[in-house]
């Protein structure tokens, strides 16, 4: 498939969705500011990677099983948005990509310099 067709594909379904997070899932279990980092839809769109990341204490696993549990539901409201002969099955995985740059930014903070280390250079 066309990478240009994929890239906007997967910006649709992320879209879609964020708004269904939003607006449509009413379950007490997910945190409240749950937000949609990607979508990686496969070459033959049976399949599509959504990428989650959440901010509070919630246990990952649950959060991430009541997800791919709903993933039928997610599936309806994207047959109904996007305009393709196959509507591709989400799949729910956590992205730790912001944790792991919070975790790099307070070691980069950490690092001082002395005023002997920069004369002895």
């Amino acid at each position: 498939m066309n990478k240009q067709r994929l890239r906007k594909i997967n910006e649709e379904i992320r879209r879609v969705i964020s708004a269904s997070l939003l607006y449509g899932m009413k379950d007490p279990r997910l945190p409240s500011m749950i937000n949609v980092l990607g979508a990686q839809t496969a070459a033959d769109m049976k399949q599509v990677k959504i990428f989650v990341s959440w901010v509070g204490e919630e246990d990952r696993n649950e959060v991430l099983s009541v997800l791919n549990r709903a993933s039928g539901y997610f599936r309806r409201e994207l047959g109904k948005e996007l305009t393709t002969y196959h509507t591709p099955e989400p799949r729910f995985y956590y992205d730790d990509s912001v944790e792991k740059g919070m975790e790099m930014d307070e070691i980069l903070r950490g690092i001082t310099y002395s005023d002997d280390e920069t004369e002895e250079s």
